[in-house]
């Protein structure tokens, strides 16, 4: 069965703030009100999933470790996973945002969907008739 990273994220934020006895309110206002208190109650829920700039602004305020939050392996890396890091590092902004959000569509056409992310075959049908429609 696959893990739904939405509700183990949800779980680490979730844990994270109680042990910082703090409210939803008090960390939005921690975070510069960058993060709504819905929003981050959606996260803690499992409604939504935060993304790298959100995981990042509320890993300084919960005083985590950004990847521990996102469920990233805290295991060793690999030579090849460090010199990629590293050659990421060295591209100017533009080239990792543009390299991000390639790798993070190949990453989700190889992982195994959570339940909400499924679509109903005559959904997906709807929608391609309606791309060929408009087009």
């Amino acid at each position: 069965m696959a893990i739904n990273f939405k509700i183990q994220i949800g779980e680490r934020l979730r844990s994270a703030r109680n042990r910082l006895g703090k409210s939803l309110e008090e960390i939005c206002m921690l975070t510069g009100r960058k993060i709504k208190k819905s929003t981050l109650g959606n996260y803690e829920n499992g409604k939504r999933m935060p993304g790298p700039n959100e995981i990042v602004i509320l890993a300084k305020v919960l005083k985590e470790n950004p990847a521990y939050l996102m469920c990233i392996e805290s295991g060793e890396m690999t030579e090849q996973e460090i010199d990629l890091l590293r050659n990421f590092r060295s591209l100017p902004q533009r080239d990792r945002d543009d390299y991000f959000r390639r790798i993070e569509a190949l990453g989700m056409l190889y992982r195994e969907p959570t339940p909400d992310e499924r679509l109903k075959p005559e959904l997906s049908y709807h929608r391609r008739t309606e791309r060929r429609k408009s087009a």
